[in-house]
């Protein structure tokens, strides 16, 4: 599953990293919450996500970033550009080798059920649906992807050549863990490894462990296609690789929650979109849509649009779909009660949930909104 790769010497390889480049920092300067937090904002403790569950399988420390299964020629590439500002600023890896053709082959091992290679294809549909990427079930490619079974959540970054393996174990078939693996298999890396990362988070390393600072270098070698986004796939939570506490605290006040998101957001496809330059067939087409509210065209259907959170229709001038209402403010306070989901039910969905309200507004109204609570059960 380490495609014959030191895990001894990986391990010691990755804790000298970190130390090297961020354990002075970590060591010496008490690291404190942003004052552009917000206050008294109590975020629940990380459960389910790919950094606990790698933590819990002990494997963690072994892999760059918590998940990344980097080849010694890639971990190199890394080492030699810290450091390096002059190097052009990505979010998709230098190092992260594009599959030809925008197909990626995969296959699934005998130790992945029936029903989580139907989550896996459920999965890939909707990345599919949305860029020009095909994801082509073949276990005799020359260059494919191995899903196993393994130890935690984990996978190689771009097409590494051969036979590469993403692992996912048991915890990892949760809404949106699957779509980050798989996004590491086509180049993409972690949200907070961007070069400006420190523009939109304080990373607070007071409670994490040495052998796990390493999962807060900066990337300088990779490229930005898209603004910084704390509901991407590829943000871990805020509470990542801490013993306690927060380790990312973002500097937008309320965004704490929003850290760790479980659902492909418009910018992830965005990203793949822009790195494996999808959108080419749709310029300069007549019947390419002619997208609003910042949406921009389907690749896979140029007539229609891929639209950003809250927007949805042919051209993203409406409502999104499905749970929601357009509601019109007045000069007196409404209240608004919104359930997602029932307490009654105890097992984990394979899909995620989301209510889109809008409210209208007369110009000379001021509009105000007030949260009063909100709970997760």
């Amino acid at each position: 599953a380490y495609g014959g790769i030191d895990i001894d010497k990986r391990h010691e390889r990755l804790k000298n990293l970190g130390l090297k480049t961020l354990g002075p920092k970590a060591m010496s300067e008490k690291a404190t919450v942003s004052s552009k937090a917000k206050t008294g904002e109590n975020i629940p403790a990380d459960k389910g996500s790919i950094t606990e569950v790698n933590q819990r399988e002990g494997i963690d420390e072994y892999l760059f970033d918590g998940d990344m299964l980097l080849t010694n020629e890639q971990l190199a590439a890394f080492e030699n550009n810290l450091g390096d500002q002059t190097r052009q600023k990505r979010q998709i890896a230098t190092y992260a080798k594009p599959w030809p053709n925008k197909k990626l082959f995969y296959y699934f091992d005998d130790t992945i059920t029936a029903e989580n290679q139907a989550y896996v294809r459920k999965q890939l549909k909707y990345l599919s649906d949305r860029t020009c990427i095909t994801f082509v079930e073949n276990a005799t490619a020359t260059n494919r992807v191995k899903v196993v079974d393994g130890t935690g959540c984990f996978g190689a970054v771009g097409m590494i050549g051969g036979e590469q393996t993403l692992s996912l174990a048991n915890g990892c078939f949760i809404v949106g863990t699957v779509a980050h693996e798989f996004m590491h298999a086509l180049g993409a890396v972690h949200m907070h490894a961007r070069h400006d990362r420190d523009k939109y988070i304080r990373v607070n390393l007071t409670n994490v462990p040495a052998e796990r600072i390493q999962n807060f270098n900066k990337e300088n070698n990779t490229i930005i296609y898209t603004p910084y986004e704390y509901g991407s796939v590829m943000q871990y939570p805020s509470s990542a690789f801490a013993t306690s506490g927060h380790s990312m605290v973002p500097l937008t006040a309320g965004y704490a929650r929003t850290m760790g998101a479980q659902a492909i957001s418009f910018y992830d496809i965005r990203m793949i979109n822009w790195f494996y330059k999808c959108n080419a067939p749709c310029n300069g087409l007549k019947t390419t849509a002619k997208c609003v509210n910042g949406g921009v065209p389907n690749p896979r259907a140029c007539a229609t649009c891929i639209c950003p959170n809250g927007y949805g229709g042919t051209l993203c001038g409406q409502r999104k779909a499905g749970c929601g209402a357009t509601l019109a403010a007045g000069t007196a306070w409404k209240s608004r009660n919104i359930t997602v989901g029932s307490t009654a039910t105890t097992i984990v969905r394979d899909a995620y949930s989301m209510c889109t309200d809008w409210i209208t507004v007369v110009i000379s109204v001021s509009q105000n909104l007030k949260q009063t609570s909100f709970s997760v059960s």
